[in-house]
């Protein structure tokens, strides 16, 4: 029973190590438009001029959007990812 324990207790810091270190990769872009929907694909572009597309519904065209980003724990823009919105 005290071996179950551990593993448990083990299992649920790892988890608790793996949650920080990935809220570490996130920022957000506030000043984000969408310019182009199609289907549930939608594109915006945020107030640096970069394009970013992903999966989404519930958005029309024009609408001003927060985007939650994840930099991949690299100083490029380019291989980031788009992880939620609001």
């Amino acid at each position: 029973m005290k071996k179950i324990a551990l593993v448990l207790i083990a299992i649920a810091l790892i988890a608790c190590v793996i949650g920080q270190v990935y809220k570490l990769n996130a920022y957000t872009l506030t000043e984000a438009v969408v310019v182009e929907i199609s289907g549930d694909s939608v594109l915006v572009v945020d107030g640096n001029g970069n394009c970013w597309e992903f999966f989404a519904d519930g958005l029309t065209l024009g609408d001003n959007i927060t985007l939650v980003m994840n930099n991949h724990h690299t100083a490029n823009v380019i291989d980031d990812s788009v992880i939620n919105y609001f």
